[in-house]
């Protein structure tokens, strides 16, 4: 070997040790709160679908440092560090049921099944929801197909709480299903998982509205909820069983690991770039009222019907 093709080799390993140095560098920066693998990483092969969905969900364009740090990552190695196999599996901490009711109180006469009751035991869950369980306003509410189980995340609460001040309990937003580390940047669209018996699929971000204003007795509820994009999330039953609390989700399949409910919220909300949203068109049974809201936003984008 000639001492000129040895320079060349050296300078180019050092030049390619440069930039792990400085990927690792970029990596150290990325919080590990951030980047949620897989509940189930010998399900899904390969971590990297995770990166890709903090990608999406924190918004980092190519050539973002973050973004090619995280990919780098991914390049580099397929072990987890052990901060991240730690993670809890997500679990049901109370279920809750109710029926239509009428509610006068300083706002007014309104209806509505918000105020559900905690159960104990084991309840059957159907094609149409949990057992004891009926929606009021039929229009916006338990859509078939779409909105079986409403879920809320149990750190959403702990978040109002310690922010505000306020002594909001599990169930005080109407939910059915109150989750245990339940992270909506690290849950995604279409993901099925088995719960007790029963298989359930996460199909769309909740939409905050008046009722659960007035439920918890804050007129800014849905501003606070949308700013910081803690709305809860809907599952559609894909089969009957029974669940109880206590009962763990097991991941059994991922199609869009892209497509977390925090990423959809945040396009919705906050603006988003026109392929993200074209990407989540192409989800098969995407919610019809979501159809809307992510053509009207292209729309916005690019001023083209």
């Amino acid at each position: 070997m000639s001492r000129s093709t040895s320079r060349s080799i050296k300078r180019e390993k050092t030049e390619t040790g440069d930039r792990d140095e400085e990927q690792k560098a970029i990596w150290r920066l990325i919080p590990l709160g951030d980047f949620k693998p897989p509940v189930d990483a010998a399900h899904e092969k390969s971590w990297k679908s995770a990166a890709w969905a903090v990608i999406a969900a924190r918004g980092w364009p190519a050539g973002c440092p973050m973004r090619m740090a995280l990919q780098w990552r991914c390049e580099m190695t397929g072990e987890m560090t052990s901060e991240m196999t730690s993670e809890k599996k997500i679990a049901i901490h109370s279920i809750f049921v109710g029926q239509p009711q009428t509610i006068n109180d300083k706002s007014g006469t309104w209806h509505s099944s918000i105020f559900r009751e905690m159960v104990e035991g084991p309840v059957e869950l159907t094609e149409r929801g949990l057992a004891g369980d009926r929606v009021t306003d039929t229009d916006n509410h338990g859509k078939a197909g779409y909105q079986q189980v409403c879920c809320h995340s149990l750190d959403h609460y702990t978040y109002w709480n310690e922010r505000l001040g306020m002594r909001l309990r599990p169930g005080n937003v109407g939910e059915n299903w109150t989750l245990e580390n339940a992270d909506e940047a690290a849950i995604c669209l279409e993901d099925v998982y088995r719960a007790g018996t029963a298989t359930v699929q996460v199909s769309i971000p909740r939409v905050p509205c008046s009722k659960q204003a007035k439920r918890v007795g804050r007129s800014d509820w849905t501003k606070l909820t949308i700013d910081e994009l803690r709305t809860g999330f809907y599952l559609r039953v894909l089969e009957a069983g029974f669940v109880q609390a206590g009962d763990e989700w097991a991941l059994v399949e991922r199609p869009h690991p892209w497509a977390t409910v925090r990423a959809l919220n945040e396009l919705s909300y906050r603006g988003g770039d026109q392929q993200l949203a074209e990407q989540f068109l192409a989800i098969p049974h995407f919610h019809p009222n979501w159809v809307v809201r992510l053509k009207r936003l292209i729309q916005e984008t690019t001023g083209v019907l």
